[in-house]
């Protein structure tokens, strides 16, 4: 956006109406300031990215504050990314400071411009939780989980922990015999009980089909539990020809050093 700007301090009023005219429909924020650092100029925009109510002197503050922050209090250039919270909502953008200066490189004013990013970091944050969830059960898949816990490892070495593994036997037949959709009730089970057995340092996730892992402190383990869990999964088959097993299996991590 082209702006050009008179020194004359008498045509500020002109130049403002102009600004408002260009910036009222722009989804940029923008704020502009004289030299004087006085707010000519705020767009909807930007009132509604910092929840403000337009009063120019706010907005002059935030412009004194921003300078007093500098370094030197010298005026650049600068890009950086500001985070507000907005009705209840966390909000991110992208900010830059522009300098207006007229012809012959003399400084006159001075500008904001904020840039809502919120959609693409949702967007971000969407790819990268499924790029290490697993679809179906909705923990970790197989790359995350030996990524953090070998990283949990890795940072607490000292602490007992056990791995807990938990497959069904025999899926395969279980799925052929009873459909899918119960076969993923399964799943969907074994992943909710591991989640109602974890703590705040534990991981797990599912590994490929049936099988399942979890990482947890050696005290946290209770083996009454996982009978109990066992049974429960049980009951989702509902066969009197056909008897489900599942198996769980324990291994005391000795040596936090070796591959998970």
């Amino acid at each position: 956006l082209p702006i050009y700007l008179c020194k004359i301090d008498g045509a500020w009023k002109i130049v403002a109406k102009v600004l408002s005219l260009l910036t009222e429909d722009m989804q940029i924020g923008l704020i502009c300031f004289d030299r004087f650092g006085k707010c000519i100029q705020g767009n909807d925009a930007f009132r509604h990215m910092v929840a403000n109510d337009g009063a120019w002197g706010s907005y002059e503050e935030y412009f004194t504050s921003w300078r007093a922050a500098r370094p030197d209090g010298e005026l650049r250039e600068e890009f950086w990314r500001e985070e507000h919270e907005i009705d209840g909502e966390l909000r991110y953008y992208d900010a830059h400071f522009n300098l207006l200066q007229d012809d012959k490189g003399s400084y006159v004013g001075s500008f904001f411009s904020f840039t809502d990013r919120t959609e693409s970091v949702a967007e971000y944050e969407e790819k990268r939780y499924e790029a290490s969830h697993d679809e179906l059960t909705d923990i970790y898949n197989r790359k995350r989980f030996f990524e953090a816990v070998e990283a949990l490892l890795k940072e607490d070495a000292d602490e007992k922990r056990v791995m807990v593994c938990i497959d069904v036997k025999d899926f395969s037949v279980v799925n052929n015999l009873f459909g899918e959709k119960t076969g993923n009730q399964i799943l969907q089970r074994i992943a909710g009980l591991m989640r109602r057995d974890a703590s705040e340092d534990t991981v797990y996730g599912r590994l490929e089909s049936d099988h399942f892992a979890m990482c947890m402190r050696e005290e946290k383990f209770v083996e009454e539990n996982y009978t109990e869990y066992l049974e429960d999964l049980k009951r989702i088959v509902h066969s009197s020809v056909y008897r489900m097993h599942a198996h769980v299996g324990v291994y005391r991590i000795i040596d936090p050093s070796i591959s998970i």
